[in-house]
């Protein structure tokens, strides 16, 4: 097992990366570590997924060893406050008013550094205790992913002393080392995902030095190698559905092992490979996916 405390997963829109998440989550957490999954973002997918509890702000027991939390950066700044102030009332006068929801709404990266202070909290040793072996992150979609990493160096940058400008330092220290912090791309086997993911690879590695790890979801597998498949093509006429059909499960398989290729020759990475699941419901879909995932 890794040392990594804290892992990221991003990438973009549909790829499925809250899936592979919370199956990388439930993995390590049958493996014996106490892991907190934590959803980014508005809206909970999760809430469908693990419908017999409330997916919400405090973390929620799902399996053994493992808790569902939904963050959002008001919340997590709300959260860090009172645990300042010791005080519900205080809170209220401090947080609940007017200008302060105005200020929270308009602050340039204040929600996302509220975020990745609430994540990287207890190895920093500041605010509420996170008593998890893991903290797995299902983070923002590749754009946003930016934003956030990138929230605590703006701080930094534009304050330069006092207590927000130190725990700025501290959380992208938390960020930037390799030993705690490890981060995912998500992608599918087609070109426009996997250039994203290249451009989100290349940005990590040259603004933060991070090297993110590859995982390519939903590939073809099919049961026989792609000898037999042809084999089985040319062994019936063109015009034969089973023919068609094998064609295009050859072709499918073919282009899917190029842009994988070329996703690792390009980032000089392994690409782990999850398999495309043909199943419609999401129980039976989650429990495919944490069978099938291997790295770590």
């Amino acid at each position: 097992m890794g040392t990594e405390k804290i892992v990221f997963f991003t990438g973009k829109g549909g790829v499925g990366k809250s899936l592979v998440a919370a199956g990388y989550a439930a993995k390590r957490s049958q493996e014996g570590l106490k892991v907190l999954l934590v959803e980014l973002g508005e809206t909970s997918f999760y809430q469908s997924l693990f419908p017999e509890i409330k997916v919400d702000f405090a973390p929620t027991p799902v399996r053994p060893n493992l808790d569902v939390a939904h963050w959002v950066g008001p919340a997590c700044l709300r959260d860090y406050i009172l645990y300042l102030v010791k005080s519900e009332k205080i809170l209220s006068i401090v947080f609940d008013n007017p200008f302060m929801k105005a200020f929270v709404e308009i602050a340039p990266s204040l929600a996302e550094l509220s975020v990745v202070g609430k994540v990287t909290s207890h190895e920093r040793g500041a605010g509420p205790k996170l008593d998890y072996d893991l903290i797995v992150v299902d983070a923002y979609a590749t754009g946003h992913m930016m934003a956030l990493l990138r929230a605590p160096v703006g701080m930094a940058d534009a304050i330069k002393f006092g207590p927000m400008a130190q725990q700025s330092r501290e959380i992208l220290q938390i960020l930037r080392n390799k030993a705690l912090t490890k981060y995912f791309i998500v992608t599918l086997p087609e070109e426009l995902p996997i250039n994203e993911s290249i451009e989100l690879w290349d940005l990590l590695l040259k603004e933060f030095g991070i090297k993110g790890y590859l995982v390519c979801n939903k590939v073809t597998k099919p049961p026989l190698n792609t000898l037999e498949l042809t084999q089985i093509k040319d062994a019936f006429s063109e015009d034969n559905g089973l023919a068609e059909f094998v064609r295009y499960l050859t072709d499918s398989v073919s282009r899917q092992s190029e842009q994988c290729e070329r996703l690792g020759k390009t980032c000089d990475s392994e690409v782990n490979q999850i398999p495309h699941f043909y199943s419609s419901n999401g129980t039976e879909l989650f429990e495919q996916i944490i069978e099938s995932i291997k790295f770590r």
